[in-house]
């Protein structure tokens, strides 16, 4: 198998549809769940039990349009020395790309590993030392999917799960999402059948992917 997908959960409501945007995937893929683990040691057990070449990891907020994994493998296939390959997401609730799903090379990132620093982040010690090999982390402005806005007392459970889990200094998301957060009145489901705009935005943004999905 060349990709496989591991889905992060701590019970978010909108864990139901993010994995069924993994189960509708084109073509079908393995999906393993990891249920109520610490951050870091769930990234980490991605890469014990990952048996392909590469792998994509989900958050339980993001809804992956179906062509996601599929242009994502393409597009890393073709760099030799590839460690991870980024797109973007785009925040209906925000208005704007938000987010970051990531496709990585699992001997590469098996290599590295992940840690965190004092803020809980594993991306910026894991790219600093992914610097420090041959292998890079590519960055595609494509819009492969939505990153969704779960109910207050979600983010309220995530923030202090967070805090608890992660990290050793306090991290406030900035006010002015914190203000659309609050705002935002679309259903989890209605967010979900935002999927449908992605051909739309990605046009406006002249991506690779709406090349791709046209």
């Amino acid at each position: 198998m060349s990709v496989e997908a591991f889905i992060i959960t701590n019970g978010r409501s909108t864990f139901e549809y993010a994995l069924k945007s993994l189960e509708n995937q084109t073509p079908k893929l393995k999906v393993t769940v990891l249920r109520d683990m610490k951050w870091v040691d769930a990234l980490n057990e991605c890469l014990s039990i990952c048996s392909s070449d590469f792998y994509i990891r989900v958050d339980d907020d993001m809804f992956l349009h179906p062509s996601c994994v599929e242009y994502m493998l393409k597009k890393a296939k073709k760099r030799k020395t590839l460690g991870v390959y980024i797109c973007r997401l785009w925040e209906d609730w925000s208005r704007r790309p938000g987010g970051y799903v990531k496709l990585y090379k699992t001997r590469v990132a098996r290599k590295i590993r992940f840690r965190v620093n004092r803020l809980g982040k594993v991306d910026k010690p894991f790219f600093k030392d992914l610097r420090r090999t041959n292998y890079k982390g590519i960055k595609d402005k494509s819009l492969v999917g939505l990153h969704a806005c779960g109910n207050r007392e979600d983010e309220a459970h995530y923030r202090k799960l967070w805090l608890t889990q992660n990290a050793t200094t306090h991290y406030d998301e900035p006010k002015e999402l914190d203000r659309a957060r609050k705002r935002y009145k679309k259903t989890i489901a209605q967010q979900y059948d935002l999927l449908k705009i992605l051909k739309k935005k990605n046009k406006k943004y002249k991506t690779k992917f709406y090349g791709y999905t046209k």
